[in-house]
């Protein structure tokens, strides 16, 4: 299998696959000579003893005792190790007598064949045993190769080297071979045996000694587990704290962005156009920014004094903040009259919670009115999308569209009323469509009525004809029609004369005859 290159490409791919795992007979005897080494360094650390025998490579002539202190575990190996000997010595036994008896039949078909040898039978009974001896010939040659093999020691002590072995890659550094494996097997076979009730006492209390390292080790990587979700919460709830607070600025800011535009700044700021911005230059923008920054210090201020109102702790407002509410309230800047501080505190007061409430009021009016916003947007663009499928599917449009011109409802010369205007300026896109959809089955509706009275005029006159062709019919049959009916509705009536060959006037018989005595 050395030239791979003649065969077909499933075969090397298998050939491939299956190499780490085929082993020759020696090898897997090495491999088996040093697993058992490992595991008597792990279960004899102390004692160099090593099991001379493999446990499952018992011989024919091997005795096993029962004794009763053995284990449930060892009693139960032992029975199936007598029983195993036992299926053995009858199968030599069976093979020894099968050798003999084929032995016979050989000979004894070679005498009858010289007797009879155009019988048919015996030839066909050689022929099986011929075949036999064949077999059992191969199987013999390949039993002597078998056992030449397991008696072979290992060429060098390099031989097995487990760094090169693709199986135990995942198994971790192996122990070094102790000298006693590398002994020839005729005095690995001479070494003393091993007590196989110890070796066994010793394997079950290694394994009892790993499965406890394996719950201490469970144990604390369960403790690692959950130190490591603490952490992971606690840093969680503090990003959650810092992106709360962040969208709690962010919220705060907004709303004082929109109550800043809700004043008469932002009516005065909506008329002005974008290019004569740009043009103005840069003066005029700081002029307009330090307008704004001195309308925000004020809105600032007026928010300090209710945030104080509310706590009871009124003070006098400033000079400009009277000046701006005056502007406000519309009083002139010209009045020279100076009210009395009481005064103005007596006038201001009663107005600060309503400004509160009308304050919370104008937020959740403001919040309200985008999320209505945004839901009408997304219904509108989700019913435009629907419509825009629809008219794509559809056949009735293209058939029927409708007509883009406006109808008025006066004369041509008379004026568009400003009511008429605006509404046709500002009706939305989705009412107007669903028009051109009520447009189509309307007209689609009348075609379809128009083709019927059609057909029905048309089935009208086909029947009129059909009357009047049966007329005719009964007519020439000799019936006649009653005059007070109809052409539709008359009944098929006999005539008096009879039938058609009535209404001829003379003797056919003579005329025959008149036409004969003329021959």
């Amino acid at each position: 299998m050395d030239d791979l290159g003649d065969l077909p490409r499933g075969i090397v791919e298998v050939h491939h696959t299956l190499t780490p795992f085929i082993r020759q007979r020696h090898d897997a005897l090495h491999v088996r000579r040093v697993l058992t080494a490992h595991l008597n360094s792990h279960v004899k650390s102390e004692e160099s003893i090593l099991a001379p025998t493999h446990l499952s490579l018992l011989e024919s002539t091997s005795q096993v005792k029962e004794e009763s202190s053995f284990a449930c575990i060892q009693h139960e190996y032992l029975s199936c190790v007598r029983a195993n000997l036992k299926a053995r010595n009858e199968y030599a036994n069976l093979s020894t007598q099968h050798d003999n008896h084929g032995i016979l039949r050989v000979d004894e078909s070679r005498a009858s064949s010289d007797t009879a040898l155009s019988s048919e039978p015996s030839l066909l009974n050689f022929l099986d045993i011929e075949k036999q001896r064949r077999r059992h010939e191969r199987f013999r040659i390949m039993q002597g190769l078998v056992d030449q093999l397991a008696e072979k020691p290992p060429s060098s002590s390099d031989y097995f080297n487990p760094k090169k072995l693709e199986v135990l890659n995942d198994v971790g550094s192996l122990p070094p071979v102790p000298p006693e494996v590398l002994v020839p097997a005729g005095v690995y076979h001479d070494a003393a045996k091993t007590d196989l009730k110890n070796l066994v006492d010793k394997l079950e209390r290694s394994v009892l000694r790993a499965k406890l390292l394996l719950k201490k080790e469970q144990k604390l990587l369960e403790k690692v587990r959950a130190t490591a979700s603490t952490m992971d919460s606690e840093q969680d709830s503090g990003r959650r704290q810092q992106a709360l607070g962040l969208t709690r600025n962010e919220l705060i800011n907004w709303m004082e962005t929109e109550l800043s535009k809700a004043g008469d700044s932002s009516a005065e700021l909506a008329g002005q156009d974008a290019g004569t911005v740009e043009n103005r230059g840069k003066e005029y923008i700081e002029s307009q920014l330090a307008s704004i920054g001195r309308i925000y210090d004020q809105y600032l201020d007026v928010r300090k004094l209710l945030v104080a109102a509310t706590n009871d702790e009124v003070t006098p407002p400033n000079t400009a903040i009277v000046d701006e509410a005056e502007d406000f309230t519309g009083a002139s800047a010209d009045a020279n009259v100076e009210e009395p501080e009481d005064v103005t505190r007596i006038l201001a007061y009663p107005y600060l919670e309503e400004l509160v409430s009308l304050s919370t009021e104008q937020k959740s009016i403001i919040q309200q009115r985008s999320y209505l916003t945004s839901s009408l947007t997304r219904q509108l663009k989700n019913a435009s999308q629907d419509l825009d499928r629809l008219t794509d599917e559809s056949h009735l449009l293209p058939s029927y569209p409708m007509p883009n011109m406006i109808q008025q409802k006066g004369h041509l010369g008379d004026p568009i009323t400003f009511e008429e205007d605006i509404s046709n300026h500002t009706k939305p896109s989705l009412s107007s469509r669903a028009k051109a959809w009520v447009f189509a089955a309307e007209s689609s509706s009348i075609a379809t009525k128009e083709a019927v009275l059609e057909r029905l005029e048309d089935g009208e006159a086909a029947l009129a004809d059909a009357h009047q062709t049966l007329g005719e019919f009964q007519l020439l049959l000799g019936q006649k029609l009653p005059r007070d009916a109809g052409p539709r509705s008359r009944p098929l009536v006999q005539s008096s004369q009879g039938n058609m060959w009535a209404t001829l006037d003379g003797d056919l018989g003579v005329i025959r005859t008149e036409d004969l005595d003329m021959d």
